[in-house]
């Protein structure tokens, strides 16, 4: 029975997030204000660009990538080519990922005022796009754009609006949108500081808020000043979900108005406000960070950025994995054997466990519609092996209990000689544990560890 209720797990919990190590470094000189992109373009996913200092174009990124100014170094659309009020008009940072993976930027700094008599309704948000898991700001000033030279009502923009991004991770950085400026007696309401409507928003350290509006100096004489309804501030965000911890998040606020002739009296527009989504959770500041990536272990945990299977508070990447190999690799000549040790800690393990394997890979593994959970294990021909014999002759045993430190061992052993049709193949083996002390069924998996067949 134990058997067969591990043959049917699942996985609906999201997984831990990381970002991808990095594969290779690259230095990025101030030579021109091209050289930014142009390192964007020959990187590889996964790589780091190390850039030291200086101005650049707007930058469009399509992959994976980890970007660290050192010292901060500043994207000003106003050095596009073009006209100067168009170009000024871009965005700084475009994100067109491929679907996955995480970008962080550090230390960048936005530059560059629009210049609001020719193209004022262009677009003019700091940071746009899609196409990634997480996008990541460490000490950057997504800010300092303004509108100068203005003929007119200009409308303002969000300072980053993302679709499709799960988490976007603000750490020691300042959001400011563009804010609405008119030099007309009826402003544009101002916009919101970050939109991104499917998305984790996490903010430590940081300061987020929305449009602010402006001082209006109205000849009441001649306007009405009952039709004065717009110059709103900003919401400051709106997105999925706000997580936030030693930040400040405001909505904008309202322009004010005032008549340089009779009747002598002044208004002031409504604030906006400072969040619109499903949930906004402000936590207190913790110095508790144990994987150093900037956001407090609490964060983590409460965004979702990390799970807690446990509940000790702990990020579980912080701890060593439930199941751990001796070994990597058994040669098909001489045989071997590799330990396997399953590890649940004093009192975690609520019934025996039952360890399987696969010879086909760990993705999408055998789901458990009941549990709900996901062993990440696909079931192929090892997998049966091991069920319908019970360890296949391979595992010293398949189905125990753990000691009173929550620790099992079994060992993985091959006998020598076997063919060589099997060198480069993979044996994944993971874990679950049947609850025995509530509704018997699986309560617990665990991670899958690999073991080459080798010569």
């Amino acid at each position: 029975m134990v058997a067969l209720a591990c043959l049917a797990l699942a996985l609906a919990v999201p997984s831990t997030f990381l970002a991808p190590p990095t594969q290779s470094v690259t230095d990025v000189q101030p030579t021109s204000s091209s050289a930014l992109q142009a390192a964007i373009d020959a990187a590889q996913p996964g790589d780091t660009l190390v850039v030291f200092g200086g101005e650049y174009e707007p930058i469009v990124v399509d992959k994976p990538l980890q970007i660290l100014g050192v010292p901060a170094f500043t994207l000003n659309p106003c050095l596009s080519p073009g006209p100067a009020p168009i170009a000024c008009g871009q965005p700084h940072v475009t994100l067109a990922g491929p679907g996955s993976g995480v970008v962080w930027i550090g230390n960048l700094v936005c530059d560059g005022d629009l210049n609001a008599h020719v193209g004022v309704n262009g677009p003019r948000r700091r940071v746009v796009g899609a196409g990634f898991d997480q996008v990541w700001f460490t000490s950057c000033d997504i800010a300092g754009a303004q509108f100068t030279g203005l003929n007119g009502g200009a409308e303002g923009a969000p300072a980053i609006e993302l679709t499709g991004v799960d988490f976007l991770v603000l750490i020691d950085t300042n959001v400011e949108p563009v804010d609405s400026k008119t030099d007309i007696a009826f402003p544009p309401d101002s916009p919101t500081g970050i939109v991104a409507l499917g998305t984790t928003v996490v903010a430590v350290g940081s300061s987020v808020r929305g449009g602010d509006g402006d001082l209006q100096a109205i000849d009441c004489g001649f306007y009405d000043t009952n039709l004065l309804t717009q110059g709103a501030g900003g919401t400051g965000v709106e997105s999925l979900r706000l997580v936030e911890s030693a930040s400040t998040v405001r909505g904008g606020i309202g322009s004010t108005w005032y008549c340089t002739g009779p009747p002598g009296t002044t208004g002031t527009l409504p604030d906006g406000v400072v969040y619109i989504g499903s949930e906004r959770v402000i936590l207190p500041p913790s110095a508790q960070d144990c994987d150093g990536d900037g956001v407090p272990d609490t964060v983590a945990i409460a965004a979702g950025l990390a799970t807690d299977f446990d509940g000790n508070g702990i990020p579980d990447v912080c701890l060593a994995p439930p199941l751990m190999a001796s070994g990597s690799e058994i040669s098909l000549s001489q045989g071997g054997a590799i330990d396997l040790t399953l590890t649940m800690g004093p009192g975690a393990a609520t019934g025996p466990f039952v360890l399987l394997g696969s010879a086909s890979g760990t993705a999408p593994g055998t789901l458990d519609p009941v549990s709900g959970l996901l062993l990440p294990l696909n079931y192929d021909a090892y997998f049966e092996l091991l069920l319908s014999t019970f360890g296949g002759g391979v595992l010293s045993q398949m189905s125990g209990f753990f000691d009173a430190q929550g620790v099992a061992q079994v060992t993985l052993t091959l006998p020598p000689g076997l063919s060589p049709s099997l060198i480069g193949i993979e044996l994944h083996h993971a874990f679950c544990v049947i609850d025995f002390l509530g509704p018997i069924q699986v309560n617990f998996v665990s991670n899958a560890v690999g073991v080459r067949l080798g010569g």
